[in-house]
């Protein structure tokens, strides 16, 4: 090991090697693992692994900003089969005001119950993304069982290596989507 003059060791993360998050440059990332510790309900280690691990042959295809707004065009044009195409295997979806659903079969019972939708328009008001995890504020419009639902709301997606959508989560007023769908 050379050692440059003026140069510190860098204190080394107290987490075991099996633990750690590796990133794309071979580097740890401590800080994702506390916030794996300390926020298992997202999925924990699996999740991490997906997310930063090199499983599989297929590549990521576009930005993943990209991906989210095809996600939502698929939504537009009420194409379900994308939409479930687009999620990962093992996809962790959560609407926060409500039970979280795990795996894309689980999904499909979602929206199987939820009802025909007369129309879908959901606006993308703003985007961004850092690294995987892109960030959306949104307007969901829905017709449903005729009457109009308009929603505004927050979203994060996790995109994994292969371009699939690996964690989903959308923060709204539940209180306002209930007063909106039974009056």
């Amino acid at each position: 090991m050379v050692r440059l003059p003026g140069h510190r060791p860098t204190r080394m993360c107290a987490i075991p090697r099996a633990q750690r998050v590796r990133l794309g440059t071979g580097k740890v990332d401590c800080r994702a693992v506390r916030y794996l510790r300390r926020y298992p309900v997202y999925g924990g280690w699996r999740l991490s692994e997906r997310l930063h691990g090199n499983r599989g042959s297929r590549q990521m295809t576009g930005s993943p900003i990209d991906i989210v707004e095809r996600f939502v065009d698929a939504w537009n044009r009420m194409d379900f089969e994308t939409v479930v195409a687009m999620l990962s295997d093992d996809v962790f979806y959560h609407n926060i005001p409500m039970e979280p659903i795990r795996g894309r079969a689980a999904f499909k019972d979602f929206l199987d119950n939820m009802g025909a939708f007369d129309a879908i328009d959901w606006r993308i008001v703003n985007i961004a993304a850092n690294a995987n995890v892109v960030l959306t504020e949104r307007v969901d419009e829905f017709e449903l069982d005729g009457r109009r639902i308009s929603l505004p709301l927050m979203g994060v997606f996790e995109i994994d290596h292969n371009g699939l959508i690996a964690a989903w989560r959308d923060y709204f007023d539940l209180e306002d989507y209930k007063r909106q769908r039974f009056g």
